[in-house]
Formats: C-alpha cells, sequence, structure tokens
C-alpha cells in the first residue's frame, strides 16, 4: 500500500468514527424516548419490552451487526489498522465535544440571570 494512501484510509477512518457514534447516539434517543410509556398520574417509566421493539427496527443495532462483521472480515488488510485508529479519533472528537458542550450548558445553568 502506497504511503500516499495512508490520510486518506486515516480520514476515512475519522469520518466513519464519526457517522457511528451518530447512529448509536441516535439509536439510544429513540429508544430512550419511545420506551418511556406515559401513566395515568403523568409519570413516565421505563419499558424494556417496549425498548426491544423500538430497536428492531431502528437503524442502530443492525449498523453495530453490519460494523462487527466487517471488521471482521477486514482484519488482515494492512490498511486496518490505519482506518480503526482514525475511527478512534473521529469517536474521540464527538465524545470531547460532547463533553465540552455539557460542561458549558452546566456553567450556563448554574449562573445568575442578574
Amino acid at each position: 500500500m502506497s504511503i500516499a494512501t495512508l490520510p486518506l484510509v486515516v480520514f476515512v477512518g475519522i469520518f466513519a468514527g464519526i457517522a457511528f457514534v451518530n447512529a448509536m447516539a441516535r439509536w439510544a434517543a429513540t429508544v430512550w424516548e419511545m420506551a418511556r410509556t406515559q401513566r395515568e398520574d403523568g409519570s413516565r417509566k421505563f419499558s424494556f419490552g417496549m425498548a426491544a421493539s423500538v430497536s428492531a427496527f431502528t437503524s442502530g443495532p443492525w449498523i453495530l451487526l453490519v460494523v462487527g462483521f466487517l471488521a471482521y472480515q477486514l482484519r488482515a488488510k494492512p490498511w486496518m489498522p490505519w482506518f480503526i485508529g482514525g475511527a478512534i479519533v473521529g469517536v474521540c472528537f464527538v465524545v470531547n465535544m460532547l463533553l465540552s458542550m455539557y460542561r458549558k450548558l452546566n456553567e450556563v445553568k448554574g449562573k445568575n440571570a442578574a
């Protein structure tokens, strides 16, 4: 493999990592919203049966299966460590961004409006 293609493989890995985190977050948010059933008194209760049925019809678990299958099938390719490294960098980038946004929101929420 050419040394010139390694940055491209890393970039595609970063993009894949960001897309993977996006898909997993979408899946978790969908399950969380749909599985909380409304009670008569207005409170909400989490239903594991509803979470399982919603998960079957969202793309999250299927993306996990495809990623796992592709990682297993392509594990011996010489460019795969570079791709995985890029994916890890992409995941770390998104997690860092989310944590910094969470901290800033908590700072703003704690300040006095006056």
